[in-house]
């Protein structure tokens, strides 16, 4: 059934070609990444907006530009229209910086809010975890994002094996300079499958982990150089700048800490 205010989500592809430890996908598909072709994502898209009206289309791919060759084959189609308001994706920054105009078919194409996977800036954990990409890469495509006009989102996870007190205690630090717009910090939790839940007991996330992603989010939302940043973006208009007003105006609530 239609959703009545407009919002789908849609599979573009299933799998990923990489292998990172903390991650459930590479558990269900192997390395195997199986991508469905331009044509029927485009035709799909279109029939969401066509018949049933949608107005925000969340791709729910894990890394929807895996293959950044087929990503703008798909943007180039759907520049073509109609197109919804926009459109949400998930992918790598590697991936995103791999075809030097992706990222400006993905906004004219209205994916104009990205969510970039860090999970850890600290060198030691990211190597265990099988995810080493470098600082200047961050850098490079969240500035890339900020003049296409998307809204970019770093998600980050909090006690990965291998993260040192020091790393930890310098989480924020590290999240101001890539600069993203906004930030999330999640808790470990290994999840069954994954080389990490190897010798663990499956439950819930280590207390520490829970209060410190809180505290860290809390932070980072109300740090000055974020809210000088949101600010700024709000002043330039566009759909950037509707998603920044809306973070600046929820970093104004009380976060209780667990």
């Amino acid at each position: 059934m239609p959703d009545p205010e407009g919002i789908f989500l849609l599979e573009t592809s299933r799998g990923c070609p990489h292998s990172c430890r903390f991650c459930e996908t590479t558990r269900f598909s192997g390395k195997r990444w199986r991508p469905f072709s331009p044509s029927r994502v485009v035709g799909e898209i279109r029939e969401l907006v066509e018949e049933y009206g949608a107005w925000i289309i969340h791709l729910a791919d894990d890394n929807f530009a895996a293959d950044p060759e087929r990503v703008v084959n798909i943007c180039k189609e759907l520049q073509k229209g109609p197109l919804p308001a926009i459109i949400l994706a998930s992918a790598r920054a590697d991936d995103l910086l791999a075809h030097p105009s992706l990222l400006k078919e993905m906004s004219d194409a209205r994916i104009r809010r990205i969510t970039v996977g860090i999970e850890t800036l600290d060198p030691s954990a990211a190597k265990k975890a099988g995810k080493t990409i470098s600082l200047d890469t961050y850098r490079e495509v969240f500035r890339k994002m900020r003049a296409y006009d998307i809204f970019s989102i770093a998600s980050f996870i909090v006690g990965l094996p291998g993260e040192t007190s020091v790393s930890r205690q310098k989480n924020i630090a590290f999240a101001l300079s890539v600069a993203p717009d906004t930030a999330h910090f999640l808790p470990f939790l290994p999840l069954p499958g994954t080389p990490y839940a190897k010798g663990r007991t499956i439950g819930l996330p280590d207390p520490e982990d829970v209060r410190d992603s809180a505290v860290f989010n809390d932070t980072f939302r109300k740090h000055h150089t974020t809210v000088t940043r949101l600010k700024r973006a709000v002043g330039e208009g566009g759909i950037r700048g509707l998603f920044a007003e809306k973070v600046l105006q929820k970093s104004k609530e009380h976060i209780p800490y667990p």
